[in-house]
């Protein structure tokens, strides 16, 4: 039997429709032409691709469960015995927390009473990986769409359901996850609207996929009512920005004043910018998805968030030099612009990016940055590794400093001077920052240290308020001196993929007497793609497990290597790791390593205690 964890990220980026029972389900047009999670006795109306049902089967009527127990869903989710035998039932367990949590891979949660099934639903559309969730037939008006059989039993509590879907809605945009509700009549207030049309040209678009950073508020307001164009602008930001819009004014399709003050107030106070539109200078273009792009550059987004231009590019003067290579591997061509986007600002005319575009990929820049003669494109050459090609990358650059980023990170305001600092104040060769989880920013990690014989690391808490050598930096934003990197011979660019390749270049760097230094005043959110769904452990654990037996091989005693074979050795992939490592024989490797040597791994792991 399935269980919960197999569908785990399944279908990351994608956009997904919850579909409850109420009368405007019947307005969703053709059905089949989204990917659907429909709750109880949907199959009335349509086969949905899952179905999902919370409450017993005791509960229903005779006919309507009947509809539940012969659902031809793929798959059939539920927390209790339907009573039916099937091999597509997927059973698992609903509980209770204090606000939404969504990181469990065998549980889904709720955070108060009464419990709704679309409630569920669209937890579960998360742990399936969806970006974008359509939500319609949650409308709680009188009558389901199968009967007219009076008012909803539940219509009374509204107020505090409304509250619990916002709840979750907010969490979900800290994880670049949009809710838009596809009813013209719900009475539900937690999230913008969209037709059921204009969310098939969202899903089609696949402008979701980008969605990955939090989505920053914006708050429309406008005491009139609010105009065409006003209405389409805040439609668009929502369709086609990573950000989120709300708009209130009177007869409103988003927020009515008066009509929710809970939500209302709520929106507000969350809100990253407001904007009055009475007297704000919006454009009078009428907004269409084809001149949006032009009016979002550079008029709409200038007048919420300040110029994006890099203003502290000139005339500003420092000693070190900055090359950032960002590496693309499986990250979609929205979120590198968005990371250069990020970093870009802070530096200078005589800094540069190389971003390290995936083999055949598209790669499309960020409009104000088209013509920036600082930024090249390298691409990954037929089957050369990521390491591989990062490392031909290096040999390009000419930066004093050449700082290895991942394609999905946010680097905070004035990062380089903080980094820069840190070289400058401490005797490091490599420096790098507290990674901050973007959906979760209050986990932080301090640098990492091997954990065990087999090399799994752990993060560590932070130690002081200035820099501080610390074991091992992840190259998820990892600053390394140019000088250093050219002495050791750059990557080890026979390791696949990416994985444990900058564990081997701190260990490297520590035995052969340059130090790595945490700069705790300087924070890198990062965008982890397994809680995201983007990668998942199965896809990952080879390459892992062969580029760890690399480093063990080629950097350890005897006795350490025997110790990490013991325990390696138990995982199925490990015979195929070793014979291939066998077929490269590393012992040439391995001389010239050890040969710039003057700490043995005895004397790493004195210092550095697992």
């Amino acid at each position: 039997m399935a269980r919960l964890s197999d569908f785990k990220g399944i279908h990351h980026g994608e956009a997904i429709v919850v579909c409850g029972l109420g009368s405007s389900v019947l307005s969703l047009g053709d059905p089949y032409r989204f990917r659907t999670i429909g709750v109880n006795d949907i199959e009335r109306a349509f086969t949905p691709t899952y179905m999902f049902c919370m409450d017993a089967p005791k509960t229903f009527a005779p006919e309507r469960l009947h509809h539940i127990q012969h659902s031809k869903a793929q798959y059939i989710f539920t927390d209790h015995d339907l009573e039916c035998e099937s091999p597509r039932i997927v059973k698992f367990a609903i509980r209770r927390r204090e606000s939404p949590h969504l990181d469990d891979p065998d549980t889904l949660y709720f955070t108060g009473r009464p419990i709704t099934s679309p409630y569920m639903a669209m937890c579960l559309a998360v742990h399936m990986g969806a970006k974008a969730i359509g939500m319609i037939g949650v409308d709680f008006t009188a009558g389901h769409f199968f009967a007219a059989d009076g008012n909803h039993k539940l219509s009374n509590l509204l107020p505090g359901i409304d509250r619990r879907f916002y709840q979750l809605g907010n969490a979900l945009l800290e994880r670049g996850v949009k809710v838009f509700n596809l009813s013209a009549e719900s009475r539900l207030s937690a999230f913008p609207r969209l037709s059921p049309d204009q969310f098939w040209e969202l899903q089609q678009s696949g402008i979701a996929r980008s969605w990955t950073r939090p989505a920053q508020r914006i708050y429309f307001y406008s005491y009139p009512a609010a105009s065409q164009n006003l209405v389409t602008l805040a439609r668009l930001i929502n369709m086609e920005t990573a950000h989120s819009c709300r708009l209130s004014a009177p007869d409103s399709t988003d927020v009515v004043p008066g009509s929710m003050p809970d939500i209302e107030q709520a929106i507000a106070d969350d809100t990253y910018v407001e904007l009055d539109c009475e007297i704000a200078p919006l454009p009078e273009e009428t907004p269409t998805r084809h001149n949006f792009s032009n009016i979002w550059l550079h008029q709409v987004r200038p007048l919420l968030f300040g110029s994006s231009a890099p203003s502290s590019r000139q005339g500003h003067l420092r000693s070190l030099t900055l090359s950032v290579i960002i590496s693309q591997e499986r990250a979609s061509s929205e979120e590198v612009s968005q990371t250069i986007s990020s970093l870009w600002p802070d530096l200078l005319s005589c800094d540069e990016i190389v971003v390290v575009r995936s083999s055949g990929a598209f790669f499309r820049l960020p409009e104000w940055l088209s013509g920036s003669a600082p930024l090249r494109i390298l691409e990954q050459a037929p089957g050369e590794s990521f390491v591989a090609a990062r490392d031909r990358a290096t040999r390009l650059c000419t930066g004093d400093i050449l700082i290895f980023a991942d394609a999905n990170v946010q680097g905070s305001s004035h990062w380089p001077e903080a980094l820069i600092d840190a070289f400058q104040s401490s005797p490091a060769a490599a420096v790098g920052p507290a990674i901050a989880d973007m959906y979760r920013p209050a986990m932080r990690s301090f640098g990492l240290n091997f954990a065990d014989s087999e090399l799994n690391t752990c993060a560590l808490p932070k130690q002081h308020d200035a820099p501080y050598p610390v074991p091992l930096l992840p190259n998820t934003f990892l600053a390394v001196r140019r000088t250093a990197m050219e002495q050791l011979g750059g990557w080890d660019s026979n390791m696949r993929q990416s994985g444990a390749d900058d564990l081997e270049l701190c260990f490297r760097l520590w035995t052969s007497g340059y130090e790595c230094f945490l700069a705790p005043q300087l924070s890198v959110s990062w965008m982890n793609p397994f809680a995201a769904g983007a990668l998942r452990p199965e896809h990952y654990w080879p390459d892992l497990l062969h580029n760890l037996l690399r480093l063990a091989t080629v950097h350890f005693s005897p006795e350490r290597l025997g110790s990490f074979i013991a325990s390696a050795s138990a995982h199925r992939e490990y015979q195929a790791a070793a014979t291939s490592l066998v077929s490269a024989n590393l012992s040439q490797h391995q001389r010239k390593v050890r040969l710039l040597r003057q700490h043995s791994d005895d004397w790493f792991f004195d210092r550095f205690p697992n």
